[in-house]
């Protein structure tokens, strides 16, 4: 054997050695700072927060102690032991470390408990822009920590563009479809609104006295706009704008029968209602005058 190939061997694997032995060193001290903050979310889950935090600073002091995952730990359980402000620091230091991480996803789920909503959204589309398609807005969207953003116009905004850009041609289309569907939906639960209060007025106008009351109203209406224009004064303004009412309902209930039917029940029961304690009222009062008249003209005699 050629003694300079053998020199030569024996060189390469003293230089290797070291090299190969930091490394295997620096593997071993990287799985042992997994291990510590692996024990440390177990014992933050349990509600051991003591232990957590204890095995997270262990983690910290190790060569190799990977700071995105340890920030990301102490983040949570900073929110974990309430210290919202704290665990927003936190996670939003773990993020800049490390931006592929879930650490903004957690500060908008933060956020939105607090009820900080547009800064939430702000988070998670910064989120969206660091990691891409590796962050999916459906899984976002249907995420129970966002449900009260489902109202929120920003975020259903953001979702959308996202869904349809994360979706391809497709899904575009079908996501189109879906919108379409939706607002579909949203139509026929406002016609159903709407037909449910109809036949609730309906049955009401069917009951002859609540359509008497409405009568009523809209002739004392038309009364007190004759007054507030000066067309006439009292009682000629309510009896001018209660006749007025009167022939409205009339003409209106024979568009709505097609003239099977006037109104004329109706009618005549607010006629009777609205003009009976007028005449009255009108009569007491010319004879209120009449007599005020008489007492003048007996005292002006007396007097001459």
């Amino acid at each position: 054997m050629n003694p300079k190939l053998l020199l030569l061997a024996v060189a390469c694997v003293f230089l290797l050695l070291p090299a190969s032995g930091f490394a295997l060193e620096a593997r071993f001290t990287d799985n042992e700072a997994h291990t510590l903050i692996n024990e440390a979310r177990d014992a933050r889950l349990r509600g051991e927060f003591t232990v957590a935090d204890a095995l997270l600073g262990q983690a910290q002091q190790e060569g190799a102690a990977p700071m995105a995952l340890i920030l990301y730990e102490r983040g949570l359980l900073a929110h974990d032991q309430g210290d919202n402000e704290d665990a927003l620091d936190l996670l939003a230091q773990s993020a800049n470390l490390a931006p592929q991480n879930d650490a903004r996803v957690e500060q908008a789920a933060i956020l939105v408990e607090l009820g900080r909503w547009p800064e939430a959204v702000t988070i998670l589309q910064t989120a969206f822009d660091a990691r891409g398609a590796d962050l999916k807005a459906e899984g976002i969207a249907t995420d129970p920590r966002f449900a009260q953003l489902h109202t929120f116009d920003p975020f259903q905004r953001m979702i959308r563009e996202l869904r349809e850009a994360q979706s391809g041609p497709m899904g575009k289309l079908l996501l189109r479809l879906d919108e379409v569907e939706s607002a579909t939906d949203r139509a026929i639960e406002h016609l159903g609104k709407v037909v449910t209060v109809l036949e609730i007025l309906w049955e009401l106008f069917s009951l002859r006295w609540f359509a008497v009351a409405v009568l009523l109203s809209l002739g004392t209406l038309m009364g007190a706009t004759l007054r507030q224009m000066s067309i006439a004064n009292p009682p000629w303004s309510f009896i001018l704008g209660m006749s007025g009412a009167l022939g409205a309902w009339h003409v209106l209930a024979r568009i709505v029968t097609l003239g099977s039917n006037g109104g004329e029940g109706v009618i005549v029961r607010a006629a009777l209602t609205a003009f009976i304690p007028t005449s009255v009222a009108v009569v007491f009062r010319m004879w209120r005058r009449r007599v005020r008249r008489r007492r003048q003209s007996a005292a002006d005699e007396h007097i001459t």
